[in-house]
């Protein structure tokens, strides 16, 4: 009985050894699979660039978003407390300016407080101004 045993679990062993081994070459495959894929949109990548004419973007050190001298939707629906949606629903009536990047609506400060003077009866102004500063916005 003790031989049976033995000799099923080294036949098990066996079987995950194997299986081990083709996991092990199937890991392999795939990483150099995914270093050709790298290597090929690098290539598409800088093709694209050369037509174009243009060099990959660079962030810029003194861009309003290297700054965090803009809003984005989470600050500015907790400065209004209004949703997310609230704000979009702003912006396609166009009485909320904002500029996209990177598919992201930002807003800016003179462009809250134009949106708050042209549309909102009353508002707390210190409160609004308080809450630039905690943001680092400056005056």
């Amino acid at each position: 009985m003790i031989e049976r045993d033995h000799i099923e679990l080294k036949a098990q062993l066996d079987r995950l050894e194997q299986k081990v081994q083709k996991d092990s070459l199937l890991i392999q495959f795939l990483v150099e699979q995914n270093k050709d894929l790298q290597e090929q949109l690098d290539k598409v990548t800088q093709l694209l660039i050369s037509q174009q004419g243009q060099s990959m973007p660079k962030p810029v050190e003194d861009s309003p978003l290297h700054q965090d001298q803009w809003l984005d939707n989470q600050d500015l629906s907790q400065l209004l407390h209004v949703s997310v949606r609230s704000l979009q629903r702003y912006r396609s009536l166009g009485i909320l300016p904002y500029k996209m990047m990177h598919k992201k609506a930002y807003y800016t400060k003179e462009g809250v407080l134009q949106f708050l003077n042209s549309n909102v009866v009353s508002y707390d102004r210190e409160e609004v101004a308080l809450y630039f500063a905690k943001l680092g916005i400056s005056p």
